[in-house]
Order: C-alpha cells, then structure tokens, then sequence
C-alpha cells in the first residue's frame, strides 16, 4: 500500500466495486463513517441507504438513525421497522426506545416497549437486557418484580462495560432501597 501511496482507506475505496457481499460492503461504510473527517458524509449515507435498500438489516438501522437526524421520523420509522421485522438487535431495542418515549410519531408505549427490549434481550443485546431490568424495577409495562431485575442486574455486571456499572449502579439502588 504505501508503495501505491494509497492510505488502507484509499485502497479500500478503490476496490468498492469488486466487493461483492453486503457485509463486506456494510464494513467498508462502517470503516468509511468512523474516519469520518476524511469522507463525505452524505456518499457514506448513501452507500448505508443502498445497502438497506436491499435488505441489509444492520444498513437499515443505521439510515434509520440517519433519517431520524435529518428530521424525516415516517423515513426513520419505515426503515426501523423494516430492520427490527428481521430481528436486528440494535433495531429492536431502538423500537422499545422510540415506544417508550413516544418519539419518531408513535404513540407512548411501555408495554410495547418492553416487548421489543425482550425480544432484543433474548438474542443478546444487554443495552435491551438493561432496559427490561429497569421496566421490571418499576413495573412500566409489566408487573413490578425487583427480584427478577436485581437477577438481571446481576448478570449484566459480568461483563467489564458500561452497561455492566449501569447495572451495578441500579442493583445497588435496589438494595439501598429495601426492596430486596
């Protein structure tokens, strides 16, 4: 590469079309989106926007977040749900956000809230795992059960990650509290 005096980012540019399959391609937007200070922003959208368009879930999430930016919440919404209908984590628990706090034109909604953030739960995504603990603590959208979140909790602090000292920090307040 540095024979070509081409940077790796370069290099990747200039092979984008002999790259073949949406993950490779979805990386190369990814790698183009955290340099950002080199790319334009709106080619990288693009490149995310087209990926979506043809049925890359990870692609959808990330121009549904895009849109909902620019202010286009039906565009952002339209293309979350398409996202989160196959079951993409980060999509699913970005619904439970959006219905919980009724953004993006939707009606508030704990309980739909929580189905979401169990859904994405359930196939890993511990910022979900966190958000049902913390529904559960309070009862939003279903009953109130402090043992089963301080379960949560737990298991969420096993991890060396934020999510993790946020579980630590709510397991603790429930402890303080007397509610265990």
């Amino acid at each position: 590469l540095e024979a070509t005096g081409r940077s790796s980012s370069a290099t990747a540019d200039y092979l984008l079309p002999i790259m073949t399959s949406m993950e490779e391609r979805y990386e190369h937007a990814r790698m183009r989106q955290k340099n950002h200070e080199q790319y334009d922003g709106m080619e990288t959208f693009q490149m995310f926007k087209d990926l979506a368009e043809e049925g890359h879930a990870a692609s959808q999430c990330t121009t549904a977040m895009a849109l909902r930016a620019m202010g286009k919440h039906a565009e952002c919404l339209e293309m979350l749900t398409r996202a989160a209908s196959q079951d993409n984590p980060r999509a699913l628990t970005q619904m439970g956000v959006f219905h919980y706090n009724g953004d993006c034109g939707l009606e508030a909604s704990h309980e739909k809230s929580i189905e979401y953030y169990r859904k994405a739960a359930e196939l890993g995504e511990r910022r979900a795992m966190l958000h049902v603990a913390m529904m559960m603590e309070e009862g939003e959208g279903c009953e109130k059960n402090a043992e089963v979140a301080a379960d949560m909790y737990r298991e969420l602090t096993l991890d060396d990650d934020p999510i993790a000292a946020e579980a630590a920090y709510h397991l603790g307040v429930l402890c303080v509290s007397g509610e265990l």
